[in-house]
């Protein structure tokens, strides 16, 4: 996946222009997996500190999207990488998510499930920005932040449209 492969690289800004299933073991790089700083336990894929993902979402135009074709703590298979996920992005300090389409896999069941899957994590990271940004179809919340100790460190998130959160007694757009 070219995502994974600039994030190995190094990149700090990288503009995404077609959809992506970051839940797909054939659309990840092998390398993402050995790698500590791409991706973790609770996570699919970690966004390391000082990157930008942009999307080129406007009101004329979709932008890149990134979405879940499934429940990812649910393996398809045994030996499935993504057995315990809960976030599709864990994003680092000095981070910035803009102009893109965050696609969750439910849209329509609301019965509660227990489920958590989240679009993005922001777990006491400082300097972060999430704008601009149509994220829809996840069960728990769009955006979960937790571990900030300061409201002076807190991320910002302005601008985005939220929307599809269906399960009961969940479905926060920013939890």
């Amino acid at each position: 996946m070219e995502l994974v492969r600039k994030l190995a690289a190094g990149f700090k800004c990288i503009f995404v222009t077609g959809p992506i299933k970051p839940d797909r073991a054939d659309d990840l790089a092998a390398d993402a997996f050995g790698r500590p700083d791409l991706t973790d336990y609770q996570s699919i894929l970690k966004i390391p500190d000082g990157v930008m993902l942009m999307g080129g979402r406007s009101p004329t135009r979709f932008g890149g999207l990134l979405e879940l074709t499934r429940r990812p703590d649910r393996p398809v298979r045994p030996d499935d990488r993504y057995r315990f996920k809960v976030f599709m992005l864990s994003l680092g300090s000095n981070t910035r998510i803009t102009g893109l389409r965050l696609g969750g896999y439910n849209q329509i069941y609301t019965r509660d499930q227990g489920d958590k899957t989240r679009a993005i994590a922001i777990n006491g990271s400082t300097g972060v920005m999430v704008d601009n940004n149509e994220i829809f179809g996840w069960p728990h919340s769009g955006v979960y932040v937790t571990g900030m100790p300061d409201r002076r460190t807190a991320p910002r998130i302005t601008g985005n449209f939220i929307h599809n959160k269906v399960q009961c007694n969940e479905g926060q757009a920013v939890g």
